[in-house]
């Protein structure tokens, strides 16, 4: 939900299709290099942490690596190795929120556009 508002953002952000598909993934690549699978949480840089905290991938994994990897005894642990602490059901708030978040700033964008245009 969180990922698919956030193109939805960009969908009604841009007047054009082209604009719109040449910034997406200026967008969607940082997100997806600091979400906490390619680099862990401790070694992201603390000037760009606002990419990690307001990435729908972030979220997803955690619940992804919860769902998978609780209660089962794996050495080394992959929550921890991953540094996952906020828990599923938190993860699923956060990325719900977010989804609702990007929904509204899309739609907000989209009326921008429609008075402009």
């Amino acid at each position: 939900m969180g990922s698919s508002s956030l193109g939805n953002i960009l969908g009604c952000a841009f007047p054009s299709i082209e604009v719109t598909l040449a910034v997406t993934p200026v967008i969607f690549v940082p997100m997806i290099i600091y979400s906490g699978f390619f680099i862990n949480s401790d070694s992201i840089p603390s000037y760009v942490k606002f990419i990690e905290l307001t990435s729908p991938f972030r979220y997803s994994l955690e619940c992804y690596a919860y769902n998978d990897y609780e209660g089962l005894d794996y050495t080394p642990d992959p929550l921890k190795t991953l540094n996952f602490t906020l828990g599923y059901w938190k993860s699923f708030l956060i990325l719900f929120v977010l989804g609702m978040v990007f929904r509204i700033i899309g739609f907000i964008a989209l009326y921008l556009n429609a008075i402009l245009l």
